[in-house]
């Protein structure tokens, strides 16, 4: 299959990955024949590109971090308890780490994964999939770190809790998206200091984790929100999930960035805004040109990723199609061929 932007679908076409909501109800099933009804129902929603068959690409599939059924029922815990937040009534600890036990021990049966999050999902569900993301990815560095289990276990539930503060904010603020004026940015800030004070002080959990959710926006060079802290004064932990909350707010909040693109703004900031180590495993450890998409290469042909090199991952194996057939180039091996440009 391939990924496409929605606008890019015709009518006729196959969808071919099953979308699901937060709460794990299917919305389209794979399979499903897409007419411009669906599309544009689809489009409404938020949804902006969709996974459709194609009978040449018919072997190429998405290779995730963690299986569905992991992915599903966490989505569903976040949803339930952020709504749970909400409304002011009590979470238990027990809940949240019962929730990412299951990540841990799929990231870690499985170490040599490339973490992939180029979504399909509405727009209401967006905040639900970026904690399940960004708790995946930090996951993934934390594993790479060799960080013993009670500080992956300490990463996963700060990491999917970091952005609690921003349903405490209010509706009105929340509904403009990222329109906002310098008065609302620095309303919407405080989302950092909220989530701290309810974590902490509410729900007692762990200094470790609540200072993901207060310092999840620090930058080293100080010039980060909320307490402009210099360098040496971010969590470690906290370092690692700005780097991959970040990431996934480049490749999955408009205007999306490609994950190449995104990856290669979080190299440029590495030392000065995120810190080098982590950025460095980060790298090692997130698909830049995901299965399905089109690239052009430096010889100028055109074809689409059909696979990942865990150990290169810039270095995926294209297959390009021509009239006369098909070929693939493996570019860990051939090293005169680079990816030149991603084909939108």
């Amino acid at each position: 299959m391939k990924l496409l932007p929605i606008d890019a679908v015709t009518g006729g076409s196959i969808l071919g990955q099953t979308i699901f909501d937060a709460n794990g109800r299917i919305l389209l099933v794979k399979g499903t024949v897409l007419d411009e009804k669906y599309l544009f129902r689809l489009a409404g929603l938020g949804i902006d590109s969709l996974y459709i068959e194609d009978e040449i690409l018919s072997d190429v599939t998405i290779d995730e971090a963690i299986s569905e059924k992991v992915k599903r029922k966490t989505l569903k815990s976040v949803k339930d308890i952020l709504k749970t937040v909400r409304a002011g009534r009590q979470i238990h600890q027990e809940t949240v780490f019962a929730t990412v036990t299951g990540i841990i021990n799929e990231l870690l049966a499985n170490r040599n994964v490339l973490a992939c999050v180029t979504d399909i999902c509405a727009r209401s569900d967006r905040l639900f999939l970026h904690a399940v993301n960004v708790c995946t990815l930090s996951l993934i560095v934390g594993i790479a770190q060799k960080l013993p289990y009670s500080s992956l276990k300490r990463l996963a539930a700060g990491a999917l809790l970091h952005d609690l503060g921003i349903i405490l904010l209010p509706e009105s603020l929340l509904r403009k998206g990222q329109n906002l004026d310098p008065a609302e940015q620095l309303h919407y800030q405080l989302h950092c200091q909220l989530g701290y004070d309810v974590l902490r002080k509410k729900y007692g959990f762990d200094q470790a984790v609540c200072l993901i959710a207060q310092q999840h926006h620090e930058l080293l060079d100080g010039t980060g929100y909320p307490g402009r802290l210099a360098e040496n004064k971010i969590s470690p932990l906290a370092k690692i999930v700005a780097v991959c909350n970040q990431f996934n707010n480049l490749v999955n909040r408009q205007p999306k960035m490609v994950p190449s693109e995104a990856l290669e703004q979080i190299m440029g900031l590495a030392g000065r805004h995120f810190d080098l180590g982590v950025v460095t495993h980060f790298a090692h450890s997130v698909v830049i040109y995901p299965n399905g998409i089109l690239v052009r290469l430096n010889t100028g042909e055109e074809g689409y990723v059909v696979g990942q090199n865990a150990a290169l991952p810039h270095r995926p194996v294209i297959r390009i199609i021509t009239a006369a057939g098909t070929k693939e180039h493996d570019l860990a091996t051939e090293l005169n061929l680079t990816i030149a440009a991603v084909v939108r």
